[in-house]
């Protein structure tokens, strides 16, 4: 048992084996080394470091799809964490893994061995590269699990007070964190011709600035540890300390002047690899490219197929929180949020909302070559909305994943945004910190008015104001809430919303989808478009295609097609039933209004946290298990 335990815990190390591009394994006759010798050159530094980001670095979906099961999208049938119908629970979880914890500290370790033979320069900035990795891996295992084991070192299959020891608080994991990160920002290098798109002193920077935000929102909002549901031990930084070091370094950034907003939003999600390499915003990201590389990315094809995906969209919830173009909201009245076809509803909005949704006028490339308007296809999402903001259009990305554009993983927008909520919510005066954050992304978004708000939107309000934990509702301020709005408008699908949601103590808007806001009742569904009385009854024609709503035919989509007259393509029919059970379409006024695609979801508050398998936990009963998840669907 003890050596099963070690095996999950260890991993395969193989040092060797790290790199998974030729480019990289050309260097060195790497059959002729061991690990013994290894890491004594620049140039096996360089192997490794960049082995480590080949295996590691996020991919297209794991950041496009990352939003997939929010409020923000509606899918097929969510998540098993979520689905009442999963029973999900401490029997359905694997176990964790601690390889690329390894692999970290074998570079942090074994670098010593290069001490004499590279300048001190180089030697600290490959250090700070296994650090970035040593924090990054063990905060995406404390956004998991909170408190976690804190490894810093290479362990030994003989060291049992590592192997068997409890948990480590997630305060002290953060504190380890955050020292690390430290280090990487002090010392690598920030020379971005040098280590284009690799770990650098850029990435690490801004990557501090994302998760200082989110500790420190995370421990205001939330007054107790998830893992224990105890209250926080105060013995680390504070909440504020948090968001004050993330001002701190986001502000860094802006002042060094490396990075700017691109003067075209939709140039950072929808640029090919030279493009990119120029897009002033980019901090770090995905690289694809057709060609002889063929390094392909899936998005495209996952949003517009038929068959092959959770049928991810976008939901109404999501399109309220886009402003008017002259800066206004739209959603002052919250007796009629957003009730209105959808061929009015994104006229005259913030221009992000066109480059994010299918709307009249989206094209695309046929397989012939012809571009023609794109139509809507009831089989490739739920709402009648449809995401746009990564897609490459042609048609022959919808059926294969062949698209070539690449996908940013952290880009200066999100350090603007970073430094404004963590400003609003330690209370800063706008007028110190707007101009420069908000005010500058929503000035090159092309909104005619750029100003801080004078009041609270009410729907935001009402939004974020969570039935289970209203105490929170304190800190809801103009400034936060249109901190919040931001996020939604200029990072839709980048992969920060649930974490956002958890961060804020509102993970019951994953559940309930804020249907009580929007319809005025419990309903258990996700909210798409208006359907107006005459589309409902003669069918919503929209960008040159038609759709229908009615009950004639099913399919296993809860669609069907009909064949199209000459003068209209015909893509199909949400099978409207009205009845309350999973995947089934109804209209919030019977006969009309909202569409609705039902599915009955669930929360609990030990959601913040994944339950530890019982693999691990009888292995090594030290690590306990995650409030809540010991009682529940075991």
């Amino acid at each position: 048992m003890k050596y099963n335990f070690i095996k999950f815990l260890l991993g395969a190390a193989a040092v060797l084996s790290m790199a998974s591009c030729e480019k990289f394994l050309t260097a060195e006759p790497l059959d002729e080394v061991s690990a013994e010798t290894f890491f004594s050159n620049e140039t096996e530094l360089e192997i490794y470091a960049n082995g480590m980001l080949q295996s590691y670095r996020p991919g297209a979906w794991d950041i496009a799809g990352g939003d997939a099961y929010s409020d923000m999208g509606s899918s097929w049938s969510s998540t098993d964490i979520y689905k009442v119908s999963a029973t999900y629970g401490i029997s359905k979880v694997s176990g964790w893994s601690w390889t690329n914890v390894r692999r970290a500290n074998i570079l942090i370790t074994n670098m010593d061995r290069a001490k004499d033979n590279v300048s001190e320069d180089v030697w600290k900035h490959y250090q700070g590269v296994g650090r970035f990795w040593r924090a990054y891996f063990h905060q995406a295992k404390l956004q998991s699990y909170s408190d976690i084991p804190w490894v810093d070192h290479i362990v030994d299959v003989d060291d049992s007070l590592t192997l068997y020891a409890p948990r480590t608080d997630r305060e002290e994991v953060f504190h380890n964190i955050l020292e690390d990160l430290n280090y990487a920002c002090e010392n690598m290098s920030g020379d971005v011709s040098a280590y284009a798109n690799r770990i650098n002193k850029w990435v690490a920077m801004a990557y501090k600035s994302r998760i200082c935000l989110q500790e420190g929102t995370y421990r205001k909002y939330h007054t107790t540890n998830p893992a224990t549901n105890q209250p926080w031990n105060n013995k680390f930084e504070s909440s504020d300390e948090l968001l004050r070091e993330c001002i701190k370094v986001s502000k860094e950034m802006m002042d060094a002047g490396q990075f700017h907003l691109a003067p075209e939003f939709s140039s950072c999600f929808l640029s090919k690899f030279q493009e990119i390499k120029t897009n002033p915003e980019v901090i770090w990201y995905a690289e694809y490219q057709a060609g002889d590389f063929n390094i392909l990315n899936e998005i495209t094809h996952d949003f517009n197929s038929q068959t092959g995906s959770q049928k991810n969209a976008p939901t109404k919830p999501f399109i309220l929180m886009f402003l008017d173009k002259d800066g206004n909201s739209v959603t002052t009245d919250l007796n009629n949020l957003g009730r209105m076809s959808i061929k009015e509803e994104l006229v005259g909005r913030d221009p992000r909302l066109c480059k994010t949704v299918q709307h009249e006028g989206t094209t695309y490339t046929s397989l012939a070559g012809a571009t023609l308007p794109k139509p809507m296809r009831c089989t490739t999402g739920n709402s009648g909305y449809w995401w746009t903001k990564f897609n490459v259009e042609t048609e022959e990305n919808w059926m294969y994943d062949r698209a070539d554009n690449c996908i940013p993983i952290l880009r200066y927008a999100e350090v603007l945004l970073n430094y404004a909520e963590a400003n609003a919510e330690l209370g800063i005066p706008a007028a110190e910190w707007w101009d420069a954050s908000i005010g500058a992304i929503r000035k090159r978004a092309g909104l005619t008015k750029t100003d801080a708000p004078t009041e609270a939107d009410p729907y935001l309000l009402a939004y974020y104001t969570i039935d289970e934990n209203p105490e929170n509702t304190q800190y809801l301020t103009k400034e936060v809430l249109e901190c919040r709005r931001e996020r939604v408008t200029e990072m839709a699908i980048e992969g920060r919303r649930v974490q956002d949601l958890y961060r804020w103590k509102c993970g019951q808007r994953i559940a309930d989808r804020g249907n009580k806001i929007i319809c005025g009742s419990e309903r258990n569904s996700w909210v798409g478009i208006w359907v107006t009385a005459d589309e409902a009854a003669n069918g919503l024609v929209f960008n040159g295609t038609k759709v229908t709503f009615n009950g004639k035919k099913e399919d296993a989509n809860g669609t069907y097609s009909d064949t199209a007259a000459d003068d209209e393509k015909n893509w199909g029919n949400y099978c409207v039933s009205n009845a309350k059970k999973d995947a089934n379409y109804s209209l919030s006024e019977g006969t009309y209004g909202y569409l609705l695609y039902y599915y009955n979801l669930q929360w609990k508050d030990w959601f913040y946290t994944r339950p530890l398998a019982n693999a691990d936990t009888t292995i090594n009963p030290a690590l306990g298990q995650n409030w809540g998840w010991d009682t529940w669907n075991n």
